[in-house]
């Protein structure tokens, strides 16, 4: 047959194509809606240029929908072998799961799998850990942890290269450990650069000084070292009553026994003598604050 013309029809099923017709057609089409103005055209194309199937209507924008039946399943691409492309913002409902063995299982980003913003790596021939993301209620938190269908789990957070982990820099609240904090590097555990501040003492060696940071450095007004004890505040809204300063000497020719004699709310108090020489300078001191609770 060169050509077809158009066919006519208003019932469920109008064209029914298989075996047995209309009774489990392979191929049915429904004309029963009286306003039906929607429809599928296949286009066909040169070889190795595909072929299409589009929405037909009379109006500008129109959905489709594909089925399957009852509870079964929808399969695009089963048996080739090619990429499935997902031109267009994509909305699921219900659970996806995804199973690959590739080393970018899962890239997204703007550039796809080049520099993509989120990666995911399950290229190990006997993958069996992963990580979970679980939501809750609002104010209630987030959680991340481990998967893995072994009992104990390590989890590992990597910078690249030099770069630096920032846990909360955004956020007011504080970062909490329900463990203990163990090193494994030798650059150690402290405050990074942009934490401390630095004061110098005036007037004498029992004035007060005021720094208002976790921990820095605290310059001594110059005079001669003394064997006698004294004792000054340093005024600081970074420190709680129960929390420990740690003091301790940073430079200056005579040798000093210097320790934190009292800890208040917004304050800690500095005692020193020296043991070893008078010498007139400015030695500086080095704290740190070290958050404490009683119970």
């Amino acid at each position: 047959m060169a050509s077809l013309a158009a066919l006519t029809g208003t019932a469920n099923p109008s064209l029914a194509l298989g075996r047995n017709g209309a009774t489990n057609p392979v191929i049915s089409v429904d004309c029963s809606v009286s306003s039906a103005a929607t429809g599928i055209k296949l286009t066909g194309r040169a070889a190795a240029a595909g072929a299409d199937i589009s929405v037909i209507s009379s109006g500008t924008n129109e959905n489709l929908v594909i089925d399957a039946k009852g509870s079964g399943t929808v399969t695009i691409n089963g048996t080739a072998t090619g990429a499935i492309a997902l031109a267009r913002a994509t909305g699921v409902t219900g659970a996806i799961t995804g199973t690959s063995a590739g080393a970018a299982a899962l890239a997204v980003g703007a550039n796809g799998a080049t520099n993509p913003v989120l990666s995911v790596n399950a290229a190990t021939a006997s993958v069996a850990t992963g990580l979970t993301v679980i939501g809750a209620a609002a104010a209630a938190g987030v959680n991340l942890a481990a998967i893995s269908s072994g009992t104990n789990e390590n989890l590992t957070i990597n910078a690249k290269g030099s770069g630096t982990i920032d846990l909360n820099p955004t956020g007011t609240g504080n970062v909490l450990s329900a463990r203990g904090i163990l090193s494994r590097g030798t650059a150690g555990i402290g405050y990074a650069t942009g934490a401390g501040g630095a004061v110098t003492q005036a007037t004498n060696r029992t004035t007060g000084v005021t720094v208002n940071a976790p921990t820095g450095a605290i310059t001594l007004v110059s005079a001669a070292g003394s064997t006698t004890a004294a004792s000054f505040t340093v005024t600081n809204s970074a420190v709680a009553a129960t929390d420990v300063v740690v003091v301790s000497q940073k430079s200056g020719t005579d040798k000093y026994i210097v320790s934190v004699s009292a800890v208040a709310a917004g304050s800690f108090q500095i005692t020193f003598a020296t043991f070893s020489g008078t010498t007139t300078e400015q030695p500086v001191f080095n704290f740190a604050v070290i958050k404490g609770v009683a119970a």
